[in-house]
């Protein structure tokens, strides 16, 4: 594993956002295993299924690794606390983060100062019309329905990606109605505005791999994203 280096700073209302595959060898997974917290082993202790257990594992030790470029400490000494609903955090830093992963890839989003969330999904073949009608608000419902047959289900997983990444910003997860706001019906090129709660979020939407669909919001407007990927030969430019 690779040494943490001391060149990334973060910006006021800039954004970073990295991407990296899950799928790694045994001896990295070990290494990744051995920087995670008791709690983080106790919680990847519990998955039922392998795969799942491995993924967990790998996406909590880069995003130790990836934080790390920010705090300029070693992986093994972040110490993540914790929201009432589960949002880890770094305690008396302003240094913001959030992870998402699906499958076999992973992104995190980094900022300075404001709450942020991001998502990804794997862009499945089909979906659950009841879970649209049940989920999306009705504007959004409503549209998915306008798009083509051969692009409902892209569609889909970009509301749902959008919407799961307002949540995570806001730190409530599934105790705020996800019907309750309308997100862009599309994949986006521009900054989009969402006022909940009082509060004006920032949205964007991006292209993490060909087979998913990622956003990412955050409490701030958002002026400049840089793109990275996390590799075991160091950070690479992702765009």
């Amino acid at each position: 594993m690779k040494k943490r280096y001391n060149f990334f700073v973060l910006n006021p209302n800039e954004v970073s956002l990295w991407r990296a595959a899950l799928s790694v060898t045994e001896e990295q997974l070990s290494e990744f295993f051995a920087v995670l917290s008791p709690d983080e082993i106790a919680r990847a202790e519990k998955f039922k299924f392998p795969i799942h257990k491995q993924r967990f594992i790998a996406a909590r030790g880069i995003l130790r690794c990836i934080l790390s470029y920010y705090l300029l400490i070693e992986p093994q000494e972040i110490q993540f606390s914790y929201t009432a609903h589960g949002k880890p955090y770094i305690a008396d830093n302003d240094v913001e983060f959030n992870v998402s992963h699906s499958h076999d890839m992973a992104v995190f989003a980094v900022t300075k100062r404001f709450p942020i969330g991001v998502d990804i999904e794997k862009i499945k073949s089909t979906y659950e019309d009841a879970v649209a009608k049940r989920y999306f608000s009705q504007q959004e419902y409503a549209g998915l329905q306008e798009v083509s047959l051969a692009q409902q289900a892209k569609t889909f997983y970009q509301i749902w990606a959008n919407k799961e990444a307002v949540i995570k910003a806001m730190g409530l997860g599934v105790h705020y109605s996800l019907e309750s706001f309308t997100v862009p019906i599309k994949e986006t090129k521009r900054v989009f505005s969402l006022q909940l709660e009082k509060t004006n979020w920032s949205l964007q939407t991006f292209a993490a791999h060909p087979d998913y669909t990622a956003a990412v919001v955050t409490e701030q407007p958002i002026e400049k994203i840089l793109y990275w990927e996390w590799t075991l030969m160091g950070p690479q430019i992702w765009k």
